[in-house]
C-alpha cells in the first residue's frame, strides 16, 4: 500500500475520532415516532472501525502516537 493510502486511512481515524467527541454519542438511545436511535451502537461500531483503522495504519506504517 502507498503513503497515499495510509493519508486515506488517517483522515478517516480523525473523522472517527471527531465523531465519538460528539457528547450526544453518551446520551441513552432513543426511539419515537416510529424512529429508534442506538447511540451506543452506532458508537461501538465507530470504537470497531477505529481499532481496524489503527491495525491498518500499524502495518502498513509502522507504529503511531494518537494524541
Amino acid at each position: 500500500m502507498s503513503d497515499a493510502d495510509v493519508a486515506l486511512l488517517e483522515a478517516r481515524r480523525s473523522a472517527i475520532l471527531v465523531k465519538l467527541s460528539d457528547p450526544d454519542l453518551d446520551r441513552p438511545n432513543a426511539s419515537g415516532s416510529g424512529h429508534t436511535i442506538d447511540r451506543q451502537g452506532y458508537r461501538q461500531s465507530l470504537l470497531n472501525e477505529l481499532e481496524r483503522i489503527n491495525t491498518l495504519i500499524a502495518k502498513m506504517a509502522g507504529p503511531f502516537e494518537v494524541i
